[in-house]
């Protein structure tokens, strides 16, 4: 009997079930716990699993475009695919003088296309563009003015603006004196910073090592710097391809001017500044393509950007050309354009041929 109420007495009966609801709660706790961590595991490797299928994607997009830039001639605003070469350059009259039939146009002024894959999956259509890098606001070849209305269409004031455009300025130019509100070597060495370049910008990414670019880093620089670019090698600028702003910006037009000029090279392409009623200074080219292309392939499905640039290396056999600044990013989902609103990307096969032929 004592052994009885040792087990039962009213001394022990209160203990089991507070222990027991406390073990149950510790053992919920930790299966809910390695229950969210595995579905925040399982989402993530979904995430990864959609990223590795869109760059598959996006790589195969891109050696589409690789391939007709590489086998078709250019004219001043597009690939012009299925029609005869002019001395590596087709104008319009020799096209129509070969006639149209079986002639596709694959724009370079950032227009958008629907491509899809040739495994025929829905889920793996993307939205494709492809930008002439003339069209694009030359950085090395940009005046001190025109750098200050980037900045200031990138979000910062006049003052702010002209700061980082003479800063740009001497962060290029070979000689030590210092612009007016800019910055050379003993500037940088105070603020324990590495020096000038003294050279043109190789990328865009260069800028972020001017003095005060933390300090004054433009808001909407993500933005704007889609219509930029860096080449030392070309001082070329498209009009037949740039981006509205880009045309405001380069050559000081007013929106409805840039659209004006738009709207005009969608019927004819524009030969010379001078038909936008533009002094012609004879030392830049204003009409034609470099040879360099951004890619751009988005999933709006899931928010995922890719981006390179293509450079056409004709004088290399093995590699006729050149892929670089490669990226994948996220993105906030945009709802335009529609994908089924969006003419076809021309895919590649023996129906086209370089003479127009079938």
């Amino acid at each position: 009997m004592r052994l009885q109420r040792s087990i039962t007495g009213p001394g022990k009966a209160g203990f089991a079930l507070p222990a027991v609801l406390t073990t149950l709660t510790i053992l919920t706790m930790i299966y809910l716990t390695v229950m969210a961590a595995g579905d925040d595991f399982f989402k993530e490797t979904l995430q990864q699993k959609r990223e590795l299928d869109f760059q598959q994607e996006a790589l195969s997009a891109e050696a589409e475009l690789a391939y007709w830039a590489t086998t078709q001639p250019p004219n001043r605003n597009a690939l012009a695919i299925g029609a005869p070469r002019n001395g590596g350059v087709t104008t319009v009259p020799v096209i129509r003088g070969a006639g149209e039939a079986g002639l596709q146009f694959l724009k370079i002024d950032g227009t958008d296309y629907a491509w899809r894959s040739p495994r025929g999956q829905a889920d793996s259509a993307l939205a494709v563009s492809i930008q002439d890098d003339a069209g694009l606001i030359n950085l090395d070849f940009a005046t001190v003015e025109t750098k200050a209305r980037i900045f200031e269409l990138a979000g910062l004031g006049t003052k702010e603006a002209q700061i980082l455009a003479a800063q740009a300025q001497d962060l290029m130019d070979t000689d030590d004196f210092t612009s007016l509100n800019g910055a050379e070597y003993e500037d940088y060495r105070r603020a324990n910073r590495a020096p000038p370049l003294n050279r043109p910008l190789g990328n865009l990414f260069e800028l972020y090592g001017l003095l005060d670019w933390g300090r004054l880093r433009p808001p909407h620089w993500s933005d704007v710097s889609t219509l930029l670019t860096a080449q030392y090698d070309s001082s070329s600028f498209n009009i037949n391809t740039a981006p509205p702003q880009a045309l405001s910006l380069a050559l000081g037009l007013t929106p409805a001017q840039a659209q004006a000029a738009i709207e005009r090279r969608r019927i004819n392409p524009i030969y010379s500044i001078t038909e936008l009623g533009l002094t012609d200074d004879n030392e830049r080219l204003y009409a034609y393509p470099n040879g360099r292309f951004h890619f751009t392939a988005i999933d709006n499905q899931f928010g995922l950007k890719y981006s390179s640039r293509l450079t056409l290396t004709p004088d290399d056999p093995d590699r006729p050309i050149w892929t670089d600044l490669e990226s994948v990013q996220r993105m906030t989902l945009r709802g335009n354009p529609k994908l089924d609103q969006l003419p076809a990307f021309p895919k590649p096969g023996p129906a086209i041929d370089s003479s127009g032929g079938h």
